[in-house]
């Protein structure tokens, strides 16, 4: 039997590593279609969105078995809130995740810093002025004020945390049967 630190360390790695993979790939493809000028990817948003899709599913593929792949402290908070998930392990998956995504976004300002660089010269931005730091974060747009901002993500969060919870439900069989369907299908892809 394995002690707790043990299994405990297991899953913070886990989620650390979830939330990297999210913020390495989401970041990169974020920095290709904002950065490159002229872009190929600017009528292709799309793709933006699917990328980010794609790699909130493989982290939950790689991760939940591990740690249930939380991937973001208000996803944590509401698991501990209201499906019984350890108190003690909130404020530790929250670090754990917070380093993965500093982590992920290391790396991606690591592999595009001169592409960074370039697009700062060319638009006469400067670091300290924010230049390409969208690539690395959302911002809210003319006209849009923090509240609105901040209840954006309240009411989106909230339909993150529903959808979790209805797929997880023990008593949705239907989700179950449709997730079951999907991991085949995957699988069973060349």
């Amino acid at each position: 039997m394995k002690p707790s630190w043990f299994t405990t360390s297991g899953e913070l790695i886990s989620e650390a590593v979830a939330v990297f993979i999210i913020i390495a790939f989401g970041d990169s493809v974020a920095a290709m279609y904002a950065l490159y000028n002229p872009s190929p990817y600017q009528n292709a948003y799309w793709g933006v969105c699917i990328a980010w899709g794609l790699a909130v599913t493989i982290a939950i593929y790689t991760t939940a078995s591990v740690s249930g792949c939380h991937a973001k402290p208000a996803v944590t908070l509401a698991l501990a809130m209201y499906r019984k998930f350890s108190w003690k392990k909130v404020v530790p998956y929250c670090i754990a995740q917070t380093v993965g995504g500093f982590a992920g976004a290391a790396v991606v300002y690591a592999l595009y810093v001169p592409v960074i660089d370039h697009f700062n010269l060319t638009n006469h931005l400067t670091r300290a002025g924010g230049g390409a730091a969208g690539v690395f974060f959302t911002h809210p747009g003319l006209a849009i004020t923090p509240m609105h901002a901040f209840s954006d993500q309240v009411i989106l969060t909230a339909f993150l945390i529903f959808g979790i919870f209805a797929v997880t439900e023990q008593y949705n069989e239907q989700a179950q049967e449709q997730t079951l369907g999907l991991s085949s299908s995957v699988s069973s892809s060349p």
